[in-house]
């Protein structure tokens, strides 16, 4: 079978559809959580999830539900600060 050919956007095709959009919303979304589930993930990839996440108004405001972020945060590989700090005065 023949794979569908690509979407192109441009400006005399319109904007993007709501479908476009939220395909492209749920794309981005699901990378985010690969890298992140990734043995070697990268600080430029939990800094990538954070503005993600920021830019669609998500945070931990004071009184809120943070069950899921401290789930996150309790999964996250212990970190060697010593190496960070070696790293941050390179």
């Amino acid at each position: 079978m023949a794979a569908a050919p690509k979407k192109s956007l441009n400006k005399t095709e319109g904007l993007a559809s709501e479908g476009d959009l939220y395909s492209l919303h749920r794309l981005v979304a699901t990378k985010l959580i690969d890298q992140l589930n990734r043995d070697d993930v990268k600080a430029s990839d939990l800094a990538n999830a954070i503005k993600f996440l920021k830019d669609q108004g998500i945070t931990a405001l004071n009184g809120g539900d943070v069950s899921a972020i401290s789930e996150m945060i309790s999964a996250l590989p212990e970190v060697d600060l010593k190496k960070v700090r070696s790293y941050i005065s390179a």
